[in-house]
């Protein structure tokens, strides 16, 4: 393929059912999918097709390829009003080559989007909207302790967990997700949660505590203290401008 030296790869991880928020395009109701590894917006053909007022579409100068060559049949790019919540929006998207809608890089940097694991939402220039799950299987789930410990002062100390609900976890396979601390716990206990990826398919996953604070901290039995968020690994995306 000509010009492959200039071609960049990007890894990404996302999260396969909480990464996702409601919101509506040029007045069409649509699921988007929160993905740090896209570098623009994508909006799916299907859900191009529903929009009454088409926008003209403009040619897109960047060709978005996949790890196995082959190029996204992007239909064109124009920009388009979005809402969340309370929010309207103006913003590039790029229509076509995706299966789902994305809300890329150049939106989350433009608007100052953040995920807020603890409240389960995405941040949007300070409006809260709430994370969907695409499977009701995989959403978030809270993280209590299955033990009582005491945490002396300056120490680091694993504390046996568990997840608060285990539907849809069969046992047989991988069920990896990312360790959050929730804030009432950070703000009642003054201990710091290291965030880890930690395989749910085991029935006791390893929380790990540190406390900063000048006194002992004690964590009793069936404490809440973090969010399980369930991530799955994407295919690689390449990027070239042709």
């Amino acid at each position: 393929m000509e010009n492959l030296e200039r071609v960049t790869a990007q890894a990404r991880v996302k999260s396969t059912g909480c990464m996702m928020v409601q919101g509506r395009i040029e007045g069409v109701l649509a699921n988007w999918t929160v993905d740090t590894g896209a570098k623009s917006t994508f909006l799916t053909k299907e859900t191009f097709e529903r929009v009454v007022d088409k926008p003209v579409l403009q040619p897109v100068n960047i060709n978005y390829v996949m790890a196995n060559g082959q190029r996204l049949d992007c239909l064109g790019k124009a920009s388009m009003t979005l809402i969340f919540g309370e929010k309207k929006f103006e913003h590039e998207i790029i229509v076509g080559g995706v299966n789902s809608n994305l809300i890329g890089e150049d939106f989350i940097t433009m608007f100052r989007c953040v995920w807020a694991h603890d409240e389960s939402c995405l941040v949007i220039q300070g409006s809260r909207i709430p994370l969907e799950a695409s499977d009701k299987n995989m959403g978030s789930r809270r993280v209590i302790a299955l033990e009582t410990i005491l945490v002396p002062v300056g120490h680091e100390d694993v504390i046996k967990s568990g997840l608060t609900n285990r539907a849809g976890i069969t046992g047989k396979d991988s069920f990896v997700g990312v360790l959050t601390p929730e804030r009432c716990f950070l703000q009642k206990h003054c201990l710091a949660i290291a965030k880890t990826l930690v395989d749910a398919n085991n029935e006791i996953v390893y929380t790990r505590l540190y406390n900063p604070g000048p006194v002992d901290v004690r964590v009793y039995k069936h404490t809440h203290m973090a969010l399980f968020t369930p991530v799955s690994r994407t295919d690689l995306l390449l990027i070239y401008v042709s």
